[in-house]
């Protein structure tokens, strides 16, 4: 069965407008809070347009957004944050190269969450994900946002420009560059960032029409009709369970806590998905050895290995129909809960293709049942069983060979083009 997703994505464009008015008022807040080049964030700004903002509108709302945004969060931007627009079309086309290890690499972590086949590119498939729903970005090395359009108007979606704006905030009081080399860590770290832009963004609007007077939040631009869902569904973790994240973070220690999470990121998703893991249930390190022979090597990438995590799995269970969940964007399940830690090491020889999976779970209870799921997977998808442990995928875009290795509450997963070359990649010796 096929998934199908409504994506609606953080930053679009508004109409534009001429005259601005202000309707000031007040609010017992520090002197340096609420008030950002003379615009106050309670402020009431006029505008009228039909095709874009002029310079000086778009200055006004940035300033009353920046001002509504100190507001929320009890500190003050420390500059003023530069805004552009891109047109859709020039983003699409600013895709760079990779080198062909790196796509070689990720086209194999993602073949081994069964997301992206060997039939497609990832980094085609990601590039049109992006290029169709992605509505603007800030940079951290330059400190400016930029606003995709889908024509040659400036229009800003102002749900978009507050969500942005949040990051550039994030970046002044906190620091936004640098980060993790491997996914699940790296989107962790994603879930607080993108999580409380969203709970900031929404606790913005609840205050409009009640306390504020605001422009509409705006339409998504973009076509989510020809994307991928179950790649769409990684994506948006960091903004789906972040936010819940975010919001429990709040609950339990105010926003002080949530400034706290930026000196100490949360170090996996799992950690995002179940708040009450963090901070004392971390994730333990796993390391595949090389079990190879001369045929066979690993790929010239750094790093040799990849952290899938919770999110993923889940994803990967989610996507091909072996799990369902009652409450959209939990990310949680049976089979990828107990989760506590990974990793996937691609291999080569050749133009072939192989991998060695290695998870930790909780217990052997939790091991088994993600093994038993993860037959469920490769059944799903046209596996026959060679033996106690082995399955051969004959055709299609997932074609090859799988031998599943339970050892308590370790289970590693090889993949080969063929049997023979499942020891070959990885010799079972020492295996349980």
């Amino acid at each position: 069965m096929r998934r199908s997703l409504v994506v609606v994505a953080a930053v679009v464009l508004l109409a534009g407008c001429s005259g601005i008015a202000f309707d000031g008022g007040s609010q017992d807040l520090p002197d340096n809070v609420g008030v950002v080049d003379n615009v106050s964030y309670d402020d009431s700004v006029t505008v009228t347009a039909d095709d874009g903002f002029n310079e000086s509108e778009l200055d006004v709302l940035v300033d009353r957004a920046m001002a509504r945004i100190e507001v929320i969060r009890g500190h003050a931007f420390e500059r003023t944050v530069n805004i552009r627009h891109r047109t859709r079309t020039e983003y699409r086309s600013s895709s760079r190269e990779r080198p062909a290890v790196d796509v070689r690499w990720e086209n194999q972590i993602w073949e081994a969450l069964f997301l992206v086949g060997q039939d497609r590119d990832v980094t085609a498939v990601m590039d049109q994900t992006r290029g169709e729903t992605v509505q603007g970005y800030y940079t951290p090395n330059d400190g400016e946002i930029v606003v995709i359009t889908d024509g040659d108007a400036a229009d800003i979606r102002m749900e978009t420009l507050v969500h942005e704006l949040v990051h550039a905030f994030q970046d002044q009081q906190f620091g936004l560059a640098g980060g993790h080399q491997r996914r699940d860590p790296s989107t962790a770290r994603r879930g607080v960032i993108e999580g409380e832009a969203e709970v900031v963004t929404e606790r913005y609007y609840e205050r409009c029409g009640s306390e504020w007077d605001c422009l509409d939040r705006g339409s998504p631009g973009g076509d989510s009709s020809n994307i991928d869902p179950g790649v769409v569904r990684l994506i948006i973790h960091p903004y789906q369970s972040g936010a819940a994240f975010i919001e429990q973070t709040v609950e339990d220690g105010g926003w002080e806590a949530v400034d706290a999470l930026h000196d100490s990121y949360p170090e996996s998703t799992a950690q995002i998905i179940d708040p009450e893991e963090y901070p004392d249930s971390r994730p333990v390190n796993v390391t595949v050895p090389d079990r190879s022979s001369a045929a066979w090597s690993r790929l010239d990438h750094t790093p040799e290995g990849e952290t899938v995590g919770q999110a993923a799995i889940h994803v990967m269970f989610w996507q091909n129909s072996i799990v369902d969940v009652e409450t959209p964007y939990s990310y949680s399940d049976s089979l990828s809960d107990g989760w506590v830690g990974d990793e996937l090491v691609p291999y080569e020889n050749g133009d072939a293709s192989g991998y060695v999976w290695t998870l930790e779970w909780q217990s052997a209870d939790e091991a088994r049942e993600f093994a038993e799921g993860y037959r469920d997977l490769l059944a799903e998808r046209g596996g026959m069983e060679r033996g106690p442990r082995q399955f051969v995928i004959s055709e299609g875009p997932f074609e090859g060979a799988y031998d599943i290795r339970r050892d308590g509450a370790s289970v590693t997963i090889v993949n080969a083009p063929d049997i023979e070359a499942l020891t070959e990649i990885h010799s079972p010796a020492g295996d349980g």
